[in-house]
């Protein structure tokens, strides 16, 4: 379908086209293609104004769907930020009975570590736990990351615990109760659940783990590493960021450009609501008047103009696809991950499903129709005027052109001797035939 490729009128402003379909416009200056229109209001004036569409009021079911559609999006990306902001976790869990187990021995304090990390469990609501063990434990385990791995899944079912395991060779753990900065061949590893991110951030875990290593490297047994490394690190760090006011709005700004994406069409589409409820629009006869003072449209530039305006709406509908299919891609993979996820964590699967099916209707909709326009676009040909017609050819000169005579001048036309001669014998053919009785 043709469409404009843009302009401007006195008094209305510069306007551009649109791709893809006819665009509606509205002007108080007369413009090509346009009608006139009157917006009869309740307090009785009456407003003039042109149109290349019949005018549409706001209706009250038009606001409801976009109202709708805002309460929908603005609910799961609310769920998101307020997911993702830092914030104290609330317990879905048993506490446990003890935060330490130190099956090895090698820790001298238990106790101040275990009000250490119950201090740190109040503050953040993330459960940490710390478990010592001989590296012959994690034997059938390809790493101790696995074994950990599996510590934390046979013991707890939720995604809020932070338990770290410190091993050591067996032989070497006399020495190191016996003190004198003793350093074993030591390792250790943690893992956290996925709700605890907000807050153990990789840099602040980072930060954590260099200051847990500085101790253990000068020959401090486990517990007093680990008990420093909650003190000095996290459980400032923990509390600066719950504190933040940056943090949290850095968190809800999604929620917040969502809020006003959709309010500021809502506000408009209501005011528009209020101004037309009482009015009634109906058409007007055009005068000459109104199509003398409007700009004049040049027919040279029509045939440019068609030929333009769909080779930008071809250009414009190619553009849109290539744009909108990574979108549906992602959408495709967080409805994915929140099916496997399902499984493990049902109320954070099922969002990121709903989420993901969501994401990739909306550009999939824009996709199918981008695609339906272009399609059309293709199909349609430039046929030349003269196509249906056959080309005519000169006519050959199979007789000689006789130069113009002036008619008038009969007493220099002169009958050839030829057709003289022929018309006589024919005549005296004609009166033998008839005498001898062939009338």
């Amino acid at each position: 379908m043709p469409h404009s490729s843009g302009g401007g009128s006195h008094g209305g402003g510069s306007h551009g086209g649109s791709h893809g379909g006819s665009s509606t416009r509205t002007s108080h200056n007369y413009f090509p293609g346009s009608r006139r229109y009157r917006r009869h209001h309740s307090n009785g004036t009456d407003e003039y104004f042109y149109s290349n569409t019949t005018p549409q009021k706001t209706t009250k079911a038009s606001i409801v769907v976009v109202a709708a559609f805002g309460a929908v999006f603005t609910a799961i990306f609310g769920f998101a930020s307020l997911s993702s902001r830092p914030h104290q976790l609330t317990e879905n869990y048993t506490r446990p009975s003890s935060y330490v187990y130190d099956e090895i021995n090698v820790i001298e304090d238990d106790r101040e570590l275990e009000d250490t990390l119950e201090e740190f469990n109040d503050i953040t609501g993330i459960c940490p736990v710390v478990y010592t063990c001989y590296e012959s434990d994690c034997v059938g385990h390809s790493s101790l990351e696995s074994y950990t791995m599996q510590k934390y899944t046979d013991n707890y079912s939720d995604e809020r615990h932070f338990v770290i395991v410190y091993t050591i060779p067996e032989e070497q753990a006399e020495l190191l109760s016996e003190g004198n900065d003793f350093v074993p061949d030591y390792a250790w590893e943690a893992v956290q659940g996925d709700d605890t991110d907000p807050i153990l951030t990789e840099e602040y875990f980072m930060g954590f783990a260099n200051h847990v290593q500085m101790e253990l490297e000068k020959g401090r047994d486990p517990g007093e590493a680990f008990t420093q490394g909650f003190e000095k690190v996290l459980i400032p760090k923990a509390e600066a960021k719950l504190n933040s006011k940056t943090a949290t709005i850095s968190a809800l700004f999604p929620l917040i450009f969502l809020l006003l994406f959709f309010s500021i069409p809502l506000t408009l589409m209501v005011k528009s609501y209020k101004r037309d409820k009482d009015t009634i629009i109906e058409e007007v006869p055009l005068t000459e008047d109104d199509i003398k003072s409007g700009p004049q449209t040049s027919t040279s530039f029509a045939g440019a103009s068609v030929a333009g305006s769909k080779t930008v709406s071809t250009v414009g509908s190619v553009i849109v696809i290539i744009f909108l299919i990574p979108f549906i891609l992602i959408g495709i993979g967080l409805s994915i991950a929140g099916a496997v996820a399902i499984s493990g964590d049902t109320a954070s699967g099922a969002f990121m499903l709903v989420f993901g099916l969501i994401w990739t209707l909306v550009p999939g909709l824009i996709l199918a129709s981008s695609l339906k326009a272009f399609f059309r676009l293709a199909k349609k040909k430039e046929v030349p005027l003269t196509a249906e017609y056959p080309v005519s050819k000169p006519v050959s000169a199979d007789y000689p052109t006789a130069e113009p005579q002036d008619m008038n001048r009969m007493d220099d036309f002169d009958m050839p001797e030829s057709s003289a001669s022929y018309r006589r014998e024919e005549d005296e053919e004609y009166e033998r035939m008839r005498r001898k009785g062939f009338e």
